[in-house]
């Protein structure tokens, strides 16, 4: 390790730790989902739900940027140092992807319970067309790994691919806002003391905070990109890594409280269906008491009328 690599010491260690973190976090909702959400009957494909998927590429998407992060600075001689940050930037866009479908699986009945049908279907397809926004930017990054600096197309390239990453950052963050006025307009209700479904409310408190983080991170991004001192750069890349580390703990601590609520409310229909059942078997024996009650009765007054014969 030369001089230029024992000063980032500490930063291939927060990068290797926080990566750590990311894989211990995969399993642990991996461990979650099949002891939880799998059927005994159904296959193992079954628990890749939108949700589920979304979930899982984002964590991996995170492993995968903090691993790259710290090998990076152990770059041995004969390897590009641009491919580093192209592999980064293919991460990044396949987590800001992930993201933005695991809050449209997560947010989508509710945004459509207080937007109307046109907005709701203007916001869905703006969804559907964001991975595009966030991918573009790999393409010109690529093309200027193999121009030279000198090649006048190799600053165009390169001023494009970041325009592409300002634009994907300004994406998730209007995406997000929009999921944040939902919230804002759910949790309205509930502090005004109406009815609210409590899945949504769930969702409402932990959007809220997902939203926050997502935006925090998509601000120092952009100042990562253009802070030209090395260990403030780095020193910024790491309060970025730690943020998305947390954010999938936000994601996963709504999955759970998701699942708590709906066993809480499987638990209350059960009961109540017990409590019918019992209700309706209590009444169904009165009825036969009463009937074999009324026969008696009918037999014994018959009885009473017929005269003995002398």
């Amino acid at each position: 390790m030369n001089a230029a690599q024992s000063s980032y010491s500490v930063f291939i260690l927060i990068y290797s730790i926080f990566a750590g973190i990311a894989a211990i976090q995969f399993l642990v909702n991996l461990a979650f989902i099949v002891i939880n959400e799998l059927d005994k009957q159904a296959s193992i494909w079954t628990i890749f739900t939108p949700l589920n998927t979304s979930l899982f590429c984002g964590i991996l998407s995170t492993t995968g940027l903090l691993i790259t992060r710290a090998i990076s600075f152990c770059v041995p001689a004969g390897i590009s140092p641009f491919w580093f940050p192209f592999t980064e930037l293919i991460f990044v866009a396949f987590y800001e992807t992930t993201y933005i479908f695991f809050s449209w699986s997560r947010s989508g009945r509710l945004l459509g319970s207080v937007t109307s049908m046109k907005t709701y279907m203007v916001i869905y397809y703006m969804v559907m067309i964001s991975p595009l926004v966030f991918l573009f930017p790999i393409i010109p990054a690529l093309c200027a790994i193999f121009l030279s600096p000198e090649n006048p197309l190799y600053l165009f390239m390169s001023w494009t691919s970041s325009a592409g990453q300002f634009l994907a950052g300004v994406t998730v963050a209007t995406l997000d806002s929009i999921l944040v006025v939902a919230f804002s307009r759910n949790a309205k209700l509930s502090l005004i003391g109406r009815e609210v479904n409590k899945e949504f409310h769930i969702v409402t408190v932990y959007g809220i905070i997902s939203c926050i983080m997502i935006c925090t991170c998509d601000i120092i991004y952009a100042i990562v990109q253009i802070t030209p001192d090395p260990m403030l750069h780095e020193t910024q890349f790491s309060v970025l890594a730690a943020l998305l580390v947390v954010i999938n703990m936000v994601q996963f601590a709504m999955k759970v409280s998701l699942h708590q609520y709906k066993i809480s409310e499987r638990s209350k229909a059960n009961a109540v269906a017990g409590t019918l059942s019992l209700n309706e078997q209590l009444a169904r024996e009165s009825i036969v008491k009463g009937t074999a009650l009324e026969r008696d009765g009918h037999f014994t007054r018959l009885a009473s009328e017929l005269k003995p014969i002398t």
